[in-house]
């Protein structure tokens, strides 16, 4: 299998060892704080993440190992590549579309926390006014 490739192995080699570390290390600090990030969230990610350290080594050895003058090989693993990035691509959208409704789900609880908040201030300041006796509410109203 020796051959022409598209790069070196000696440059290829240790940026996939550094960005599957980067990928490991996002994947093990998203573990430990699955107790704080929503499960679909966390679920989405960690399977982007696997797929992501299988492709890896995938394109590093599509650009630095496999031969260009075998075409056999060299069309199956970047076919393979090719479908990986597509996987990928397709789970960070429904990353951003799982963002997006779990921010309007966010919105909806926040605006309820509010109106029942001003409710209870507005019964709150009602009854204060009763109490105290204050102008306008018909306690000095003969």
């Amino acid at each position: 299998m020796f051959g022409p490739t598209i790069l070196p192995f000696w440059f290829v080699g240790p940026l996939a060892g550094l960005t599957m570390l980067v990928i490991a290390g996002h994947l093990l600090a998203m573990r430990d704080a699955k107790d704080r990030i929503p499960a679909s969230r966390y679920r989405i990610r960690t399977v982007n993440g696997g797929i992501m350290l299988v492709a890896v080594p995938l394109l590093a050895s599509a650009f630095s190992v496999i031969p260009t003058n075998r075409p056999r090989p060299f069309l199956l693993i970047w076919t393979a590549c090719i479908g990986l990035l597509a996987v990928v691509v397709v789970l960070a959208l429904l990353d951003a579309i799982n963002n997006a409704r779990l921010g309007l789900l966010e919105a909806q609880r926040l605006h309820e926390e509010h109106r029942s908040l001003i409710d209870l201030a507005t019964r709150t300041g009602a009854e204060d006014r009763c109490d105290r006796g204050t102008p306008g509410d018909g306690a000095h109203e003969r």
